[in-house]
């Protein structure tokens, strides 16, 4: 973090780490543009050899310049006819991340999810346990309020980050029936619509595409807030390219 700390101070020295509010910068962004790669997995920062980059003029590429220009951000994963392309094929051209594996799992509706349909309900959200391979809050249900000691089982599998989207909250025991989560869900899948209820548990917002803490409070989203019942939260980089998402329309009185 040191190291991006004083990279970002070369940029604009009116940014800072610990100040939200200061990452808008415009340096900050072109920066950003011009040289990184965000991705699910990782994040990749390639030097330029512009003469206009306060970065790069005093800190150029130490290879040669042949070898330098052969270098690219390493490629996403690409499917092609159910199969994953190899490094070779796709090294240097363009790619994105929609065929990450997290992505490919999508379940179908599961067993345990059928017998113990009339568990997975609103009422009956005690926890939840977060995935370690995206990230999101996946609801943890229960018949009856959970336990101090059962609450700590919960809090000790998520602290061993073993939890995924679609797996079981325990294998065997006398907690696999007692507490469960939704097996018919995958990484790809949104924020379960519980989680938002508020009906045993209130928990903080997080964006309903991706989970993430993050989420936006604009005018746009107050004036929703003022037309429907319900707008689930969302994030600045999922409004870049999804909506927001609204149920239950508010009647508006006609004026006389």
């Amino acid at each position: 973090m040191e190291d991006i700390g004083r990279l970002i101070e070369v940029i604009d020295p009116e940014v800072t780490i610990d100040n939200q509010k200061t990452w808008n910068s415009l340096q900050l962004q072109s920066f950003l543009n011009n040289h990184t790669q965000k991705r699910h997995y990782m994040f990749q920062i390639k030097k330029c050899t512009s003469d206009e980059c306060a970065y790069c003029v005093i800190n150029p590429p130490r290879l040669p310049e042949d070898i330098f220009q052969s270098l690219h951000f390493v490629p996403d994963p690409v499917m092609r006819g159910g199969q994953y392309v190899v490094f070779d094929d796709i090294y240097g051209t363009e790619t994105d991340d929609s065929a990450r594996p997290g992505l490919q799992n999508v379940q179908p509706t599961s067993e345990r999810d059928k017998e113990f349909k009339k568990i997975l309900v609103a009422t009956k959200v005690r926890a939840f346990i977060t995935c370690r391979e995206c990230g999101k809050r996946r609801l943890v249900y229960s018949a009856a309020k959970l336990t101090t000691p059962e609450l700590r089982s919960v809090t000790r599998v998520e602290e061993e980050l073993v939890y995924i989207c679609g797996n079981p909250l325990f294998y065997a025991g006398i907690h696999r029936d007692r507490m469960i989560v939704k097996e018919g869900l995958s990484c790809s899948s949104d924020m379960e619509s519980s989680y938002y209820a508020g009906k045993t548990v209130i928990f903080d917002d997080v964006c309903f595409y991706c989970g993430d803490s993050e989420v936006l409070d604009t005018d746009e989203v107050k004036r929703l807030k003022e037309e429907f019942g319900i707008v689930r939260p969302i994030c600045k980089p999922c409004k870049e390219i999804k909506p927001i998402k609204t149920r239950n329309a508010k009647k508006v009185k006609k004026q006389k």
